[in-house]
């Protein structure tokens, strides 16, 4: 597989929240496209969804990362954010 590029919010730190988020979603998800267990674009999909409000969502994209990579680095605060019920 070739080289996977995936992007955080603070990657598109331009223009309003709105546009952030829209950049970031469509990023990550052409990235989960590309390759379906890549943990980080899933992790960064539900963080796009806790910021919009849309918490049953961003936990489903939490839970899938965290089942991709129980060893993430961001592993802990996901199971944090999930355990607050966000």
């Amino acid at each position: 597989m070739g080289h996977l590029t995936y992007y955080t919010l603070e990657d598109w730190n331009c223009g309003t929240p709105q546009e952030w988020y829209h950049a970031s979603e469509q990023a990550n998800k052409a990235c989960v496209a590309q390759d379906p267990e890549f943990a980080t674009s899933w992790y960064n999909l539900a963080d796009v969804q806790d910021a919009k409000g849309n918490t049953e969502e961003a936990n489903r994209y939490w839970n899938a990362s965290l089942k991709l990579d129980p060893n993430s680095q961001w592993v802990e605060f996901a199971r944090r954010l999930l355990a607050m019920g966000r």
